[in-house]
């Protein structure tokens, strides 16, 4: 006899037998994905692991480098200090032997400077403008004299380059007219003489003068250098106020050749010497670029400036100790322009000597053309000291710096105490790993790598008949 059903239509539950019978054909799929998911977390918890294993291994080396290179040898680490680092910074290295070390720093070395012997500017005259001075920061604006306490304030006219109306640039010839038509009678006259702006006093009509009042808006003053000489520096009853140095309209940023710099002597084209480098000047050189390029230069060993107050360059050695810079004039005249070499030779008085350190080391006396002071110099291996300023002396006795040299326990403290974090990690870390819950779990090689790792951190070295294990040295595994 058959059976026969009429469809969907009978009633029969032909969907759920489906899916049964679909849910049965998949249950070898889901058992892989399972097994997949399942090999996927324990591949995720062993790398774990051996994050932990990379860690420790770090950590051991750090104490064992030693085997390897011996500058890494954390247990032959010294730490030094100097008991006043206002005067000795120090340093010391692995090969510094322990030690106390007294010191007393007589002298610091100190650099050489050359300074140019003559006024390379053109001095100036009645017919240089204001603005021109002090290598072109001059400025206009109000300049006032007290004669007997009454103000006297004079306009010192500059053009204004935001407008269009004209204006001239007032000259020293222009301020010595305004201030000898106004103060003339009064007893004080101006003048130019040499480069030196001057101002006269008549003693016997003046009895205070001051220069200068804190609403002038003219730089004046101060670009003039004007300094009060006393009664009797000329004469009997007149006593001046001049300035220092000779002023000069020297401009730094126009070029040398073609004298757009204003020196009193044009500058040739050519070569000349600083330390060991050349430099060469051309129809484009300003002294600007050429101090720049002094300065940029490491061969050159100076450090230049141009000194507008005093129109001088100057050449600091960057390196203190009593060394002569070498200066060599070339086929240019710049150095010569400059006062800086006088023919073949460096100008007579132009450089003024570094002077060497001096320090007394456990009662030796040492000379060095240097603050550095190097185990080359001592003779102490590994040892350096930075000097920064000289003992003192109280009451007949010189003060002295103490330098301490001694073993560095903190970073093998901080070795060990890393290890011991790095090996606790690692058990706790396979102990969890392997537990009945753990996706590792009774996982014999994992449990067989902790056992002897345990065993090895707690064994003792053979040889050795102290400080022979991890206990001797008070590193426990606790209660």
């Amino acid at each position: 006899m058959s059976i026969s059903f009429s469809g969907v239509g009978s009633g029969l539950p032909v969907s759920d037998w489906i899916e049964a019978l679909m849910q049965i054909e998949r249950q070898p799929v889901d058992r892989y994905y399972t097994q997949k998911s399942t090999a996927e977390t324990q591949k995720t918890n062993l790398n774990t692991v051996e994050s932990k294993f990379t860690s420790l291994r770090s950590s051991i080396e750090s104490i064992t480098d030693a085997n390897i290179i011996s500058a890494f040898d954390l247990f032959e680490r010294k730490t030094v200090s100097s008991s006043d680092t206002s005067i000795a910074a120090v340093t010391a290295s692995n090969d510094t032997p322990v030690q106390e070390i007294n010191l007393k720093v007589n002298n610091l070395a100190t650099a050489t400077v050359a300074r140019g012997t003559t006024n390379p500017g053109t001095a100036a005259t009645g017919s240089t403008k204001i603005v021109d001075l002090g290598n072109g920061a001059g400025e206009g604006g109000t300049f006032t004299l007290f004669v007997n306490d009454e103000a006297h304030t004079f306009e010192i006219e500059q053009d204004d380059p935001d407008t269009t109306e004209v204006e001239d640039d007032d000259t020293i010839d222009d301020l010595i007219t305004k201030i000898n038509d106004e103060l003339g009678s009064l007893g004080v006259t101006a003048s130019i003489t040499g480069g030196k702006f001057k101002l006269e006093i008549d003693d016997g009509l003046v009895s205070d003068f001051k220069v200068g009042a804190t609403s002038d808006t003219s730089n004046f003053a101060n670009i003039a250098q004007l300094t009060k000489y006393p009664l009797g520096s000329t004469s009997e009853d007149v006593e001046y106020v001049e300035s220092k140095n000779a002023l000069s309209s020297i401009y730094t940023q126009g070029k040398l050749v073609g004298n757009e710099a204003n020196l009193n002597t044009e500058v040739t084209t050519g070569t000349f010497t600083v330390g060991s480098s050349e430099f060469t000047i051309n129809e484009n050189t300003t002294l600007s670029d050429l101090i720049a390029q002094i300065n940029r230069d490491e061969d050159a060993g100076v450090i230049a400036s141009f000194d507008s107050r005093n129109n001088r360059i100057t050449m600091t050695a960057k390196d203190p100790g009593a060394k002569t810079i070498n200066i060599q004039a070339g086929t240019s005249n710049f150095t010569e322009v400059m006062g800086l070499t006088d023919g073949s030779k460096l100008a007579a008085g132009s450089q003024t000597m570094g002077s060497n350190s001096e320090i007394e080391l456990n009662g030796e006396t040492i000379e060095a053309g240097s603050n550095t002071i190097t185990s080359d110099i001592t003779g102490i291996p590994g040892l350096t000291i930075n000097l920064l300023g000289t003992t003192s002396e109280d009451e007949g006795e010189t003060s002295e710096v103490s330098i301490s040299v001694s073993q560095d326990t903190t970073q093998i403290k901080n070795a060990v105490s890393n290890f011991i974090t790095k090996f606790n990690d690692v058990i706790n870390t396979i102990d969890s790993q392997t537990s009945s819950s753990g996706a590792l779990r009774s996982e014999y090689s994992l449990n067989t790598l902790r056992n002897n790792l345990r065993f090895i951190a707690t064994n003792s070295v053979s040889g050795l008949d102290t400080y022979n294990s991890l206990g001797a040295i008070g590193i426990t595994t606790g209660s």
